[in-house]
């Protein structure tokens, strides 16, 4: 498992890119249950679109990382289309997510509004619905 120091320095190495405008953690080492077998969720907020830079793994200190970089739209659009298939995955994320850089405020801006979504519900009303497996157990009460 990753210690803060570890993480930290994750993070420092999104910042050293100049289209990384904000970056938000999600995942097990947020919500406080990671295990030996849990990867750190990375999702930066970039200036720019591009396709080729849209997600990427990599193994750092034993634990693999998981990066996103989208731009502000593309995050609406994806929580969007979260609301409109009534899966919450995504809203989750940057509902309950940590902002841990966020020198403009765009983070913070989109989580409210994930936070808002979130509340709202799935847009044909009901629960939220998991769209990946690891997720099934998971009741709305738990996040």
């Amino acid at each position: 498992m990753l210690t803060q120091e570890q993480i930290n320095k994750i993070i420092e190495e999104c910042k050293q890119d100049p289209r990384v405008q904000g970056v938000l953690l999600t995942g097990s080492y947020v919500y406080g249950k990671p295990h030996d077998g849990s990867d750190l969720d990375v999702r930066c907020v970039i200036n720019e679109d591009s396709s080729d830079w849209a997600e990427f793994e990599r193994e750092r200190f034993g634990t693999r990382i998981e990066v996103f970089f989208n731009t502000p739209d593309r995050v609406r659009c994806y929580m969007q289309e979260s609301k409109k298939e009534g899966h919450g995955d995504c809203i989750h994320f940057w509902a309950n997510g940590k902002i841990v850089y966020d020198p403009n405020g765009i983070v913070a801006q989109l989580q409210q509004e994930a936070i808002q979504l979130w509340k709202d519900g799935p847009a044909s009303g009901g629960e939220w619905m998991w769209r990946q497996e690891k997720h099934k157990d998971h009741a709305k009460k738990d996040w």
